[in-house]
């Protein structure tokens, strides 16, 4: 068992192989017991010092993989690494800057629960703590000159990468190095990306099929026993407030797939589309200008410079990149991007910034009711299906995921235009990529009242199964 105790200033004396003593004045307080199988069991008073521990026991045992992805949110691969195979460091560091998803983190995750911030900040400071007193543990990155320690703005950024994963985080590349073509170069022959090979799967039984009548879960998430999208698993609990054990993506601060004595979930991946890509017809006098419904609108230009590392130490390296009014333009045509036309990519998802409160209310939730309502009040399960049972018997499933709404108008159309030889059948044929007409604006997204952001598909809205007891 670890004992850990955190000051506001991180410094520590290691007292004996087990457990970490730290002078008064103390912040934080948890305690980590790891059983037979390694599994940190992470017990403490409150929210902050819940976090601290999570986070320190973390770090024990994947600091490398952490600070690896916050590297790459920070843009900064090309830094420490070299441009990579065919430059795609360069084109992910150009891509993540253009998003802005470290830059924009303090805005877009602003406002949090206290509960959430006190875990986030928690959880940076045990995973300092851990990084000043262990170092990377003999973890692959020992030694690298890109160690160090992390920051809140660092782990948003990095909620922000996992919440965009099937979305614009699958096209970085092609959002990287997207160039408008110029007078004496030929466009970058870009290619559609291959159809995600994602999936899991997932069973919730209820009382009609258990010989206790409660509910029963078997969880078999597909996802890798190698790098970052590797589960870890935990077990977290504070007297009288959670109570939950489960498995959670790197760096995330709670538990995602788990269970407490009330509910069991599990999550396989969703099939509806997290994301759009708009065609536009573009001036021919300018290829960063566009028309929708005949009218001229221009490309929003975004100038940056990252560093890259080469034989000749690190020396910068400028691209402008650009913008429609749906988001980020891409290379993801066969031809690149070309006189005649450009794409852009719109993300359902590049706003969700409720996930952490979403997976905290389902692991506080007293019964099935209560997990119903986190679900209705928050958008933050990103792009899966959550199967669930309770205690009481009850199996429900849902994709609660963000959406983007078409009216029907909009989705009439598009069933025409994927009939027609070109880009939009051939994206929807090749990748399952749904292409859009970005130069009519019948093709924006519609609000909805009860959405919880501008463009997606609302709660209310969704095709939603009955709760049964099968």
């Amino acid at each position: 068992m670890v004992r850990l105790v955190a000051l506001v200033l991180i410094t520590a004396l290691l007292v004996g192989p087990a457990s970490v003593v730290l002078p008064a004045p103390q912040r934080y307080v948890a305690t980590i017991s790891r059983d037979e199988r390694g599994v940190p069991h992470v017990s403490a008073d409150d929210w902050g010092p819940l976090g601290y521990g999570t986070g320190y026991a973390f770090a024990e045992d994947r600091a490398c993989t952490l600070i690896d992805q916050i590297i790459k949110v920070r843009g900064e691969r090309s830094k420490w690494l070299g441009p990579g195979a065919g430059n795609r460091n360069v084109d992910m560091d150009f891509g993540y800057r253009h998003l802005k998803l470290w830059e924009n983190a303090p805005k877009r995750w602003a406002d949090q629960p206290v509960r959430v911030r006190e875990l986030v900040d928690g959880y940076v400071a045990g995973f300092n703590e851990s990084l000043a007193l262990n170092g990377v543990n003999g973890g692959w990155c020992d030694g690298a000159g890109w160690v160090g320690p992390i920051t809140s703005q660092d782990l948003y950024a990095h909620f922000s990468d996992v919440v965009m994963t099937v979305s614009s985080i699958s096209m970085i590349t092609e959002i990287g190095r997207a160039q408008p073509p110029s007078g004496t170069s030929a466009p970058h022959p870009g290619a559609l990306p291959a159809r995600p090979q994602m999936g899991s799967n997932g069973w919730a039984l209820g009382s009609e099929r258990s010989s206790t009548g409660g509910g029963l879960l078997l969880a078999n998430p597909h996802y890798p026993w190698t790098g970052e999208n590797r589960l870890w698993e935990a077990h977290q609990s504070i007297p009288g407030q959670l109570n939950v054990y489960g498995v959670g993506l790197s760096g995330m601060p709670l538990v995602q797939l788990g269970f407490t004595d009330a509910v069991a979930w599990t999550a396989t991946v969703a099939a509806g589309r997290r994301f759009a890509l708009y065609r536009y017809d573009l001036d021919a006098s300018d290829p960063t200008a566009y028309y929708v419904d005949g009218r001229r609108q221009v490309m929003t230009p975004d100038p940056i410079t990252i560093d890259v590392a080469g034989e000749q130490g690190i020396s910068p390296m400028s691209r402008t990149l650009y913008s429609t009014k749906h988001g980020p333009v891409a290379d993801v045509d066969t031809v690149g991007w070309t006189r005649a036309q450009a794409i852009a990519l719109a993300d359902a998802n590049a706003d969700t910034n409720t996930t952490l409160t979403q997976y905290l209310g389902m692991a506080t939730a007293k019964s099935m009711d209560d997990f119903q309502d986190v679900f209705r009040a928050n958008r933050g399960v990103p792009w899966m299906n959550t199967v669930s049972t309770s205690a009481d018997g009850r199996a429900w499933i849902v994709d609660s995921s963000a959406t983007p709404n078409l009216s029907r108008e909009a989705l009439a159309a598009w069933a025409v235009d994927r009939e027609k030889p070109g880009l939009i059948r051939d994206a929807y044929r090749s990748a399952g990529m749904v292409v859009l007409n970005g130069s009519r604006s019948l093709f924006d997204w519609a609000d909805d009242d009860n959405a919880a952001a501008p463009g997606p598909v609302s709660y209310t809205h969704l095709t939603l199964p009955t709760i049964c007891s099968v």
